[in-house]
């Protein structure tokens, strides 16, 4: 686990190994154990660059091609895992961030070719990439994103992961690109004015959703999106992006015994190949399903007398704590619990992850996560195994429900809807029949009229809190921001996967961690598990009473406290009516900050924005201030963010 940055030219410019090195120390966080410099030309060689200094090479510090990397050792902890990695005739080299877990395999298969070295993960992906290109990535799991330049075939390759675990930003400049794992270190070196993105910002501030493109909330930044692989041809000719994996939905016909045990099977491998390290390996906990599966499969694995940390939140909010059920794995699996209740210099951490976030995020649960991070920091606990993924692919969030309900109303199946409705815990618990119908029906509806019926409840796409001349100046067609969410459960579940949460969900967690310098990593996202997910049928994924993740539930349920298997859902929570009293001074200066940056985008007299006030239907205070700190970290005046 790292953090990567370089600046390559495809014309006659250079780049700034200084400018390298700064944004090196920016990803200090991501990479405390070791750092390294590399620089080259497309018709010479690559080489180190040593003790600090430029290469010989090259005049005045600057060179046609720079890489840069800070390193946490997780595997091959000594100099043989060092990057930049180079390859033995300096034709080739990589900067990686990431994990590749099944290094050992495609180690095996790789020697039949070449002679490797070391016994890293990285320099399997080197060798692989150098022989195969980036058809390699087909036969890898990990999360990864890394930096790839191959002088012989003249072209450089950005790549990601599956799912986007792990970031990678770019941009191009007068013919140079420039890339990073974060959008601050990425400024470090690429260091013109950059453009608010008043579609990304609209997104936010209306519906709370981010990283659901490869767009940023800058116009001149992109981000290598999950799943491709971008060519940059050594001539300047236009970049080629490949998308090397897609979820698939083939169905397949299996009973609900062999699901039950291919599921169970395929998460208890994939807990196997994540706890591969050379460190050792603790877990988050919410006490959730999730969660308490992986430390369940992790006991298992690891058997009884190696000691699994845990680190959990418990919310201050009796009603929102999760105490009973984090108290219940940690018995049951003979775990060194460790909590925190976050709000110790609460606006302090707010601040710090609005730095280390990059972007808005949508809710005050991603800073008790922060806390999470940094307790395992404090117990020296490098990495972290995690649940995410698991309601996206599995159907674990009420939408997912209601896609099932317009299956079922499109096919007649009436009598089953009424059973749903009758059981489903969630319709019980918040009286929200009326709701889910509505959320149901508006997925069969023409887009049209599904439009006007959102205005007609009191939520349009452009609300009055915002300068709707403003945005609408910018965009050609702001009705298109608006989800409606799928009349298809499979389809609602990639729209998970691939845009609606997980990818802002697995943003907050690389930052957060690697902001505490820890490996998070996520068992539920690996490309067998995901097609194995979308290849059962929709009643064993959301059950005839509605009942969420019902395989997944069954799959693991005989290894779980029943307390935990039968627990409502509630989410990982903040205590955000608690911390907001706490943060008022924090929000009032914040809010005072926002009118004087961004006088033209948010309408800051609006009675929304008055603090202590009930907010109006499909407002949310957080996300504007949420929105005006970040534009106050990153120096936004109007609509430009200023060096």
């Amino acid at each position: 686990m790292c953090g990567i940055v370089g600046s390559i030219s495809f014309g006659s410019g250079s780049a700034s190994v200084e400018r390298v090195r700064t944004a090196c120390q920016v990803l200090s966080h991501r990479g405390p154990d070791d750092a390294g410099l590399a620089c080259g030309s497309w018709r010479g060689s690559i080489d180190p660059i040593e003790d600090g200094s430029t290469s010989g090479a090259f005049a005045g510090g600057r060179a046609p091609l720079v890489l840069g990397h800070r390193r946490l050792s997780i595997i091959e902890l000594g100099h043989a895992g060092h990057q930049p990695m180079i390859s033995d005739d300096r034709k080739a080299a990589l900067v990686f961030n990431g994990e590749i877990y099944n290094y050992v395999e495609l180690r095996a298969q790789l020697s039949r070719d070449v002679h490797l070295r070391t016994h890293s993960d990285t320099e399997v992906l080197l060798a692989g990439l150098r022989l195969r290109g980036a058809d390699f990535l087909k036969e890898v799991t990990g999360m990864f994103a890394f930096a790839y330049v191959d002088l012989v075939r003249a072209e450089a390759l950005l790549g990601r992961d599956h799912f986007g675990i792990k970031p990678l930003y770019y941009s191009m400049e007068s013919g140079i690109l420039h890339f990073a794992s974060e959008l601050a270190a990425l400024r470090a070196v690429a260091r013109a004015d950059w453009r608010l993105n008043p579609r990304a910002a609209l997104q936010f501030l209306r519906f709370g959703v981010t990283d659901d493109t490869e767009e940023t909330f800058f116009d001149d930044v992109r981000s290598v999106p999950p799943a491709h692989a971008i060519v940059f041809g050594a001539d300047g000719s236009p970049p080629v992006a490949t998308r090397y994996w897609r979820l698939s939905r083939n169905k397949v016909q299996v009973s609900a015994g062999a699901a039950r045990e291919s599921v169970a099977a395929e998460l208890s491998a994939s807990v196997a190949l994540h706890l591969r390290s050379d460190v050792p390996v603790g877990a988050c906990l919410s006490g959730g399903l999730d969660s308490t599966a992986l430390v369940a499969h992790m006991r298992g694995q690891l058997g009884p007398s190696v000691p699994i940390h845990a680190f959990s939140f418990i919310s201050p909010d009796d009603s929102q704590s999760e105490a009973p059920y984090v108290r219940a794995a940690v018995d049951a699996f003979g775990l060194t619990g460790h909590v925190t209740h976050g709000g110790v210099n609460l606006s302090g951490a707010v601040a710090d992850v609005v730095r280390c976030q990059g972007e808005p995020f949508a809710s005050l649960s991603i800073v008790a996560q922060y806390a999470v991070f940094q307790s395992a920091h404090a117990a020296g606990v490098k990495v972290l195994l995690d649940g995410q993924g698991a309601d996206e692919l599995f159907g674990g969030y009420v939408p997912a429900v209601a896609a099932r309900i317009a299956m079922l109303l499109r096919e007649g199946r009436w009598r089953e809807v009424g059973r749903i409705l009758s059981t489903f815990e969630f319709v019980a618990r918040s009286n929200a029949r009326a709701r889910m119908i509505a959320s149901a029906i508006v997925r069969l509806l023409p887009m049209s009229v599904a439009r006007t019926a959102l205005g007609l409840l009191g939520e349009p796409i452009v609300p009055d809190w915002v300068n709707r001349d403003w945005f609408e100046s910018r965009l050609p067609d702001v009705e298109s921001l608006w989800h409606r969410g799928h009349a298809d459960l499979q389809d609602e579940l990639v729209a998970f996967v691939e845009q609606r949460t997980l990818p802002a969900l697995l943003r907050f967690e690389d930052r957060n961690s690697m902001r505490w310098s820890v490996e998070s990593r996520v068992p539920f996202c690996t490309p067998r598990l995901a097609e194995l997910a979308m290849s059962l049928a929709p009643e064993l994924l959301v059950d005839s009473h509605g009942r969420t993740k019902s395989i997944l539930r069954d799959a693991v349920g005989g290894l779980l406290p029943d307390v935990i298997v039968t627990r409502p859902k509630i989410g990982f929570l903040a205590p955000e009516r608690l911390w907001m009293g706490d943060l008022s001074a924090w929000s009032a200066e914040v809010l005072r900050d926002g009118a004087q940056r961004l006088p033209d985008i948010i309408s800051w007299n609006h009675e929304a924005m008055r603090l202590g006030q009930p907010e109006p239907r499909g407002f949310s205070r957080w996300r504007v201030l949420s929105f005006a700190a970040w534009a106050r970290e990153w120096n936004v005046q109007g609509g430009v963010a200023r060096a």
